[in-house]
């Protein structure tokens, strides 16, 4: 099943909850880069497994909302402190088993000490019945209690896909608390609107939940999601697949995703935030199209939207890329090549170019 048209996220958010009503233009400072997989040497699905560096193991923890435990574990010691906030089809515990992701976060922990979280309704954290979907506001204290809780007074933020509407949010109400905003594959709105064309229809977003309900947690749903790696990977969608189930069940998930993709609508939070946001958007997605992450950048003042090749919305495929963007973006500087990748390189040509001089 094919989505052709912009099926992403959306969460309906009140002027109270945004508190001022401010009129939303176009952003005249914004920045807007391609991020080509060809510029980097060693870009791949998953980051190169040979030598692979287990990131410490941080123990599960938890913080408490009203009555519900967030599950959230600290990882590293590095300079900045950045909350990892993975949207549904996430659980910490599996995160950190997974070999390619598992070095992902080791490498963050060379320039970050890292929190990752599972928001209430997801992973290890409390759930909640199909009729108690929590507000997007709701969801915003899991963040503020999951800083609180390790005694993090401000952080970086980097959100991807349902989990973006609930940061934007965050990052409005709390400015004080969010030191810069990453965005990765996501959308203020995901439903059409009068002055939001770029929205998906509601017969549109109707077959998105109902496709979420019969799939979630299976091969067919993870190869929607990720249309450029679906063929001839079976390995991938098994190990997405894996995920979705660990993260919650199809009735839950279509009860959480039937609230974001019907619902949700954080554009009033937009001009708001104030810190330094970068936003990534893969090109070729049907699902949630580039047109929704540009959007966003054009409303955030002095955001830098970064186009990352491909169509696939899970972060999996362009993890080096997304940590290239992270590293520079966070401490100025782009992390260093692979020094084996480079060695590889160097001794190829030399080879390539004595066969040229026996010839």
């Amino acid at each position: 099943m094919e989505f052709d048209s912009p099926l992403g996220l959306q969460p309906e958010v009140s002027a109270a909850a945004v508190r001022v009503a401010s009129p939303v233009g176009a952003n005249t400072g914004r920045a807007r880069r391609r991020c080509s997989g060809r510029a980097h040497l060693g870009v791949e699905r998953h980051l190169p497994r040979k030598n692979v560096v287990v990131a410490d193991h941080g123990e599960t923890r938890y913080a408490t909302v009203g009555e519900s435990d967030i599950a959230y574990q600290v990882i590293g010691e590095g300079s900045v402190d950045l909350l990892y906030f993975y949207g549904l089809g996430n659980h910490l515990e599996l995160m950190r088993l997974t070999p390619g992701w598992n070095d992902f976060l080791a490498r963050l922990t060379d320039f970050c000490r890292v929190i990752i979280f599972d928001r209430r309704g997801a992973g290890a954290s409390d759930g909640f019945s199909q009729s108690s979907v929590p507000s997007v506001e709701d969801w915003t204290e899991d963040i503020g209690a999951v800083l609180d809780a390790p005694g993090v007074q401000d952080a970086a933020i980097i959100a991807s896909a349902d989990a973006g509407p609930i940061a934007m949010l965050f990052a409005a109400l709390h400015p004080e608390r969010v030191r810069s905003l990453v965005l990765l594959n996501t959308s203020a709105r995901y439903r059409v609107d009068d002055d939001y064309p770029i929205g998906a229809t509601g017969d549109e977003v109707d077959a998105l939940i109902g496709f979420i309900r019969d799939t979630w947690g299976s091969p067919e749903f993870s190869a929607a999601l990720n249309s450029d790696v679906a063929e001839g990977d079976r390995g991938f969608l098994e190990e997405s697949a894996r995920w979705s189930r660990f993260a919650a069940t199809p009735r839950s998930a279509a009860a959480q995703f039937g609230y974001i993709l019907g619902d949700l609508d954080v554009r009033r939070a937009l001009p708001l935030i104030s810190a330094p946001t970068l936003v990534l958007h893969v090109e070729d997605s049907g699902i949630i199209p580039a047109s929704h992450g540009h959007y966003i950048a054009d409303r955030i003042s002095g955001a830098r939207f970064v186009s990352l090749p491909g169509g696939s919305l899970s972060m999996t495929p362009n993890l080096g890329l997304v940590l290239d963007e992270l590293s520079e973006f966070l401490t100025g500087e782009r992390r260093p090549p692979e020094v084996e990748r480079v060695l590889t390189t160097i001794v190829f040509t030399d080879i390539v170019g004595s066969t040229d001089v026996a010839a």
